[in-house]
C-alpha cells in the first residue's frame, strides 16, 4: 500500500483500530437457586451485583420450541441457547470472536425452565464492552431444530445492570439471513429499543434495512462485505458496481468513502499479507491470461485459539476493490523533482 493513501486516511484510521440486554426489568437476588448455592455458580444478579458486564435474552418458547428441552445442566447451569458478540466500530481493545455455537457461548439460567438466559461477557475472555463502541450481537438456539436472531445493535445501555433484555419478534418475523442469502434469521429486538436490527449487506449484495449503530461510518458494512464475500467464488458475482450503487445510495455514503474505510481497515493486514500465487493447470486464469477476480486477493494464515485448526483469512486487493466500486486506477504518486541547487 502506497505512502500517501495511508496518510490520505490516517484520521479514519485511528477510528478503526481495533476491528472487527435484557433480563426481566427487575430481576433480584431471590433468583437464587438450590442448584446455584450447592454449585457455586453465580445467579444473573449475583453476577450483576459483582459489576459483570451480561446480557440477557428472554427464550421465545412459542417461537423455537420447546423450552423443556434446553438441556439445563444442574451443575453448570449452561443451556442450548447460544450467544454470539461481535465488535463494529470503535473499540480499542480486541473484541475475540468465537466459533460459532462453540461451547464457549453457551448461554446460562438460574433454574431449570426459566424464560431467562443470560451470558456473562466479563467471565467469556472475549474483551469487554467499552462505553462509546458499537457492536453487534445475535442469539442461536438447536431447542426443537436450528433457531437464529438477525444481527443486532448492542452498545453498554443494553446490558443487563440497564434491565434491558432480548428477545424474538412474536408473532414471528423473519428477514434475510445476511451470512448466508439462502437462509432466513428471526427479527428481535432489546427491551429498550436501542438493540434494533442493524443495516445489513447480505451475499447477493442485497439491502437489508435496519437501524444504524451510533457510530459507525456508513461506509464500513460495504467495506466489510467487499473484504469477506469478494474471495469467494458463491458471492463474488454478486458484487458488481450494478448492484453495490443502490445500496450505497440507501447507506447514504460512496464509492469512495468505501474505498478509503476498506484501506483504512485492511490496508495494514495487505502489507503483511501473502499474495495469491499461480499454479500451473489451475483454472485460475482468464482467457487473456490474467487471474480471475476471486483469485486478486493476500491472504494471512493463523491458527484459530479455540478449535486448533489453520484459518485463512482472505482480503481482496486494491486494484480489486476499486473497480468493483467503479474507480479508476490508482495512479503512483511520483516524487517532486528537486529543483538544481545553484553551484
Amino acid at each position: 500500500m502506497r505512502k500517501s493513501s495511508k496518510r490520505a486516511i490516517s484520521l479514519l484510521l485511528s477510528g478503526l483500530m481495533a476491528t472487527s440486554c435484557f433480563g426481566v426489568a427487575a430481576v433480584s437476588a431471590s433468583a437464587a437457586t438450590v442448584d446455584s448455592e450447592s454449585t457455586g455458580v453465580d445467579t444473573l444478579q449475583e453476577r450483576i451485583d459483582k459489576g459483570h458486564q451480561v446480557v440477557v435474552f428472554h427464550f421465545p418458547d412459542s417461537v423455537w420450541g420447546d423450552l423443556s428441552k434446553a438441556g439445563f445442566k444442574a451443575k453448570t447451569h449452561k443451556v442450548n441457547t447460544n450467544c454470539n458478540f461481535y465488535a463494529i466500530y470503535g473499540n480499542t481493545t480486541e473484541v475475540k470472536t468465537r466459533s460459532w455455537e462453540a461451547p464457549s457461548t453457551s448461554m446460562l439460567s438460574d433454574k431449570k425452565g426459566d424464560k431467562i438466559m443470560y451470558f456473562d461477557i466479563t467471565e467469556s475472555g472475549q474483551g469487554e464492552l467499552e462505553e462509546g463502541a458499537d457492536y453487534g450481537i445475535l442469539f442461536s438456539s438447536s431447542v426443537d431444530g436450528t433457531f437464529q436472531t438477525c444481527d443486532m445493535y448492542f452498545n453498554t445501555d443494553c446490558l443487563a445492570d440497564k434491565g434491558v433484555y432480548y428477545t424474538v419478534d412474536e408473532p414471528a418475523v423473519k428477514r434475510e439471513n445476511t451470512a448466508d442469502s439462502q437462509k432466513q434469521d428471526y427479527l428481535g429486538r432489546s427491551s429498550n429499543g436501542i438493540g434494533n436490527p442493524l443495516r445489513k449487506v447480505s451475499t447477493l449484495c442485497a439491502y437489508i434495512d435496519g437501524m444504524d449503530p451510533l457510530h459507525t461510518p456508513k461506509s464500513l458494512e460495504m467495506a466489510n462485505r467487499l473484504q469477506t464475500f469478494l474471495p469467494n467464488p458463491t458471492n463474488v458475482s454478486s458484487f458488481t458496481w450494478g448492484k453495490i450503487e443502490p445500496v450505497l445510495q440507501k447507506f447514504g455514503t460512496t464509492n469512495q468513502e468505501v474505498y478509503d474505510t476498506y484501506v483504512a481497515k485492511f490496508g495494514a493486514k495487505l502489507d503483511e499479507a501473502t499474495p495469491y500465487e499461480h499454479v500451473d493447470g489451475a483454472d485460475d486464469l482468464k482467457d487473456d491470461g490474467s487471474l480471475k477476480d476471486v483469485f486478486r486477493y493476500k491472504y494471512i494464515k493463523r491458527i484459530d485459539e479455540e478449535t486448533g485448526n489453520e484459518v485463512i483469512d482472505k482480503y481482496p486487493t486494491l486494484d480489486l476493490v476499486r473497480e468493483r466500486l467503479n474507480l479508476p486506477e490508482e495512479q503512483p504518486t511520483e516524487a517532486p523533482t528537486e529543483a538544481p541547487t545553484e553551484a
